[in-house]
């Protein structure tokens, strides 16, 4: 569980400091085995020290709460897929992305911030120090 938590916080630090694509690749990696400690051995270790008769409890509140997240990360998912980046994302028209964005911010001069999302997407499709990202 330690060491599932060291690889957290340095997934996070290296997430909070990344400047590349090879820095967010690795966060996401470090914080990948942090969340697999950590949902292999915390429900092992609470049932280890539970009162016998709250064993059941604590391990269907842990899978339960798991399952919560995994139910609002879909959600966030679903309900971010119509935002401008995305619709950059999946090649949608830009006069499309531009009405959704200026609908957004209430305000008609949003040229400079769609062209940065643009070259952002453009970017991050190319990747950086030439590794391809599939998008």
């Amino acid at each position: 569980m330690i060491l599932g938590g060291f690889a957290y916080i340095a997934g996070a630090a290296v997430s909070g400091a990344s400047v590349n694509v090879s820095m967010a690749i690795l966060s996401g990696a470090l914080l990948s085995i942090g969340l697999g400690f950590t949902t292999q051995f915390v429900p092992l270790y609470m049932a280890e020290m539970a009162v016998a008769r709250y064993r059941e409890a604590f391990s269907n509140s842990i899978q339960f709460s798991l399952c919560l997240g995994a139910l609002a990360a879909t959600i966030v998912n679903f309900t971010m897929k119509k935002t401008p980046n995305s619709l950059v994302q999946q090649g949608k028209d830009r006069d499309k992305v531009k009405a959704l964005l200026q609908k957004i911010r209430g305000v008609d001069t949003i040229d400079d911030e769609l062209d940065e999302i643009v070259a952002a997407n453009a970017a991050a499709a190319q990747g950086e120090n030439g590794l391809w990202l599939i998008l």
